[in-house]
């Protein structure tokens, strides 16, 4: 298991707070598209922001989450919700409980890129009824050009870093011939205003950022903050949230 992908347990806190959560189309979509689900599997669940979606809706099932720092935080934001759990362990390993199987959505939010290409589908198969649904999706940045957003992108180029928040959702996240049917692929698009507190809080959830060394971090989202300060104040950020799904038929091992 990559270790790189525990990254985020050592500010859960700081992730759950700032982290934008999922457009509750794409949740009525989901439940639509797999006939009402009543179970299901949510990979790498982190904090549990896509997972508590799922459960407002009635679902029940199991977040697998391999850090055990932010499947504490998990298992906090779904207390309320008797029906589920909270596993650590990665995906491709994970052993489920008697009752636990099959489901009717396998879904990864934001985690789908840590799983094993190969190891991943397969495993997501074992789980899902015939007709289930593999649900992958995620927040792909989409800025708009914007004086702010310029001024930003100066201070990237300077530090190496991308220039917006990296894309985490995948477009065929999933190889053909793998026992799954066609595809399908959905958009939302979302907006949120950004103090330069929140934005820099936001930068501090990126992998990116974080791996920079503490000094030049600290003076990276110093010169973020003046340029969103000296532009107003505000940066009011694109995102483009990008689902694929397809139905498990059975078949490939």
């Amino acid at each position: 298991m990559s270790q790189k992908r525990l990254i985020f347990g050592s500010y859960a806190q700081l992730y759950d707070r700032v982290r934008p959560s999922y457009p509750a189309a794409l949740v009525d979509d989901l439940v639509a598209l797999a006939g009402e689900p009543s179970r299901a599997v949510d990979v790498g669940c982190g904090t549990g922001k896509a997972t508590t979606l799922l459960a407002t809706r009635g679902l029940a099932g199991v977040g697998i989450e391999p850090d055990v720092r932010m499947a504490e935080l998990a298992r906090v934001n779904l207390a309320s919700f008797v029906g589920w759990r909270v596993d650590v362990t990665d995906f491709e390993s994970w052993e489920p409980r008697s009752g636990d199987l099959p489901v009717d959505l396998v879904t990864a939010a934001q985690a789908w890129h840590w799983v094993d290409s190969k190891k991943g589908p397969k495993q997501a198969g074992r789980m899902l009824r015939t007709g289930g649904l593999l649900a992958i999706f995620g927040h792909d940045s989409d800025p708009k050009d914007s004086p702010v957003l310029s001024a930003m992108n100066g201070v990237n180029a300077r530090y190496g870093v991308a220039p917006s928040v990296r894309a985490l959702a995948p477009r065929e996240p999933v190889a053909p011939g793998l026992g799954f049917g066609e595809s399908i692929t959905r958009s939302y698009p979302v907006a949120q205003d950004y103090t330069a507190t929140d934005w820099i809080e936001r930068l501090q959830t990126s992998s990116e950022v974080r791996s920079l060394p503490a000094a030049c971090r600290a003076l990276f989202l110093e010169e973020i903050a003046a340029a969103i300060e000296s532009h107003g104040g505000t940066y009011h950020h694109h995102y483009t949230c990008r689902l694929w799904a397809a139905p498990w038929l059975g078949g490939s091992d």
